[in-house]
């Protein structure tokens, strides 16, 4: 159980650090657009992360090649891209909780049990706070933005399903850490 523990725990730490790392917490896909004139085909799809966005568009000229054009840049105070609402505190909850996942995962393997609980107690907070301060404050900040500019809705992407699957991965480390701890107690008063 304690191989376990510390498995799941660097699990979530390195998809917590993929999910960090990826600009796609929210994204939104247009409807692909056929000019009439020339008969090319074109899709845009626009994401953001916690440090950062993206808009990529595809076209598909009926004589020639395809082309992707992906241009991505980082939020700034003043700027194309502001910074959404409390989005430091997005990046701030997301970073702790990977480290306390990761830290967790260390005091399991060396046998300290409790400060590995303690640990995991407190990424799995960390990774719940990002989890309801991202859509509710984030990203809707960054969708009125988008509104007043005319564009389109964002929805929860691929990163934030990530960051609830590294979650996930935290409380079964820390249910296998007690779990052990329980086992391994009764153990050594034998």
């Amino acid at each position: 159980m304690q191989h376990l523990a510390s498995i799941l725990l660097v699990l979530a730490a390195i998809v917590s650090s993929i999910a960090i790392s990826l600009p796609i917490w929210a994204s939104h896909d247009d409807k692909k657009q056929t000019d009439k004139k020339s008969g090319d085909t074109t899709q845009t799809h626009q994401s953001i992360g916690l440090f950062g966005a993206c808009t990529s568009t595809a076209t598909d000229p009926k004589k020639g090649d395809e082309t992707n054009i992906v241009m991505c840049g980082q939020y700034k105070k003043d700027g194309l891209l502001k910074t959404p609402k409390d989005m430091v505190v997005s990046q701030v909850l997301a970073i702790v909780g990977a480290v306390l996942a990761l830290g967790g995962a260390v005091l399991c393997m060396t046998g300290r049990r409790m400060g590995s609980k303690i640990a995991s107690v407190l990424a799995l907070g960390c990774m719940i706070a990002l989890l309801v301060v991202f859509p509710v404050v984030s990203l809707d900040d960054e969708n009125k933005h988008i509104k007043s500019l005319g564009g389109p809705k964002l929805n929860l992407s691929v990163s934030y399903w990530m960051q609830l699957a590294a979650a996930i991965l935290v409380l079964g480390g820390l249910v296998s850490c007690i779990m052990g701890g329980k086992k391994g107690g009764k153990k050594r008063r034998k």
